[in-house]
């Protein structure tokens, strides 16, 4: 019996433009220790798989790298030959994609990651922004006396207003003046 392959790759974990920019990739040590990829690796094929994941970050997308041997070393700096016999170490774990690009799960989760932070500040980012606007206006509408609460009655500037009119009574009267409105 044969076992079903699937006629379809997946599709990319996110967009084809996306870019480290200038967020670090971040190695973690241990889990990189832990890795059994790691432990099985010799020096030299650990030295590679390592420059494959630190180069792959600055790859547009992030994280990957086009499916070609040839450009992956050359990439990476390794010999071609050398890559070619040892490509089933240093390239495990990579996948391909239905864009023809290789990613490996650990350094796909660290874009994911960077996508969500980069997210999470331009919301910061955009909350700001329409704080500082209301700020503005509100600022804007103090200066002109047009601030009005919700039952339409004049507040900060109008309170102003009213307590500066309330002084000037008292004083006049305590002057025996007739108090100007």
């Amino acid at each position: 019996t044969l076992s079903a392959v699937p006629s379809t790759l997946p599709e990319a974990p996110y967009p084809e433009t996306t870019q480290a920019g200038s967020f670090e990739f971040g190695l973690d040590v241990h889990r990189l220790l832990q890795s059994d990829t790691w432990t099985m690796l010799s020096p030299e094929a650990q030295a590679w798989a390592l420059k494959a994941w630190v180069i792959s970050w600055a790859q547009v997308p992030c994280g990957s790298f086009k499916n070609d041997t040839r450009l992956i070393a050359a990439k990476i700096g390794c010999d071609h030959k050398y890559l070619e016999v040892h490509r089933d170490d240093i390239l495990r774990n990579w996948y391909l994609c239905s864009d023809g690009r290789l990613y490996h799960p650990v350094v796909t989760e660290r874009v994911l990651k960077m996508l969500r932070k980069r997210a999470n500040w331009e919301n910061d980012k955009a909350k700001q922004r329409k704080m500082n606007q209301q700020l503005r206006d509100l600022d804007a509408n103090v200066r002109t006396g047009s601030v009005r609460g919700p039952d339409g009655v004049h507040t900060v500037s109008g309170l102003s207003s009213s307590i500066s009119s309330s002084i000037s009574s008292s004083v006049s009267k305590k002057k025996g003046e007739t108090p100007q409105t």
